[in-house]
């Protein structure tokens, strides 16, 4: 009702799957009388991901798109969760707690670039983030 566009990762209230809200204003002139809001399921939008291993984390660094279902509505280290409250995370994503998932340096040995362990696999992997300050999510690439 500001006026502004939007976009906010929400959970659905009844069907509990996650999804990029969008919202528009309506105006009359300049005057807001109202918004328009569409909702992308997030599960229709992995395959933008493409064939990489990739996931996208929203501001506070929940994963809210990944081609693994099992890390959905996990979050990464150096996440902002704190900034929310327990009521907070539960009316946003559906859960009051959210696990939190391994990604350490790697220790085999010298490499040019820094690689990581991703949760538990014993394989390496170089990654690459980048953050979409417009719409407040981060792109992982590994």
């Amino acid at each position: 009702m500001t006026g502004r566009y939007g976009q906010q990762l929400l959970l659905g209230r009844k069907t509990k799957t996650p999804g990029v809200y969008l919202s528009a204003p309506v105006l009359d002139n300049t005057k807001v009388i109202g918004i328009v809001a569409i909702k992308l399921e997030a599960s229709k939008l992995t395959p933008l991901l493409g064939s990489a291993d990739s996931f996208v984390t929203d501001e506070y660094g929940t994963i809210i798109m990944s081609r693994r279902p099992e890390l959905l509505l996990r979050s990464i280290p150096d996440n902002r969760l704190t900034e929310l409250s327990a009521d907070e995370r539960e009316l946003r994503y559906k859960m009051r707690e959210i696990k939190s998932i391994a990604i350490t340096p790697w220790q085999g040995g010298p490499t040019i670039v820094p690689m990581f362990h991703f949760a538990d696999e014993p394989i390496p992997y170089l990654m690459t983030s980048r953050v979409e300050t417009e719409n407040s999510m981060t792109i992982h690439v590994m």
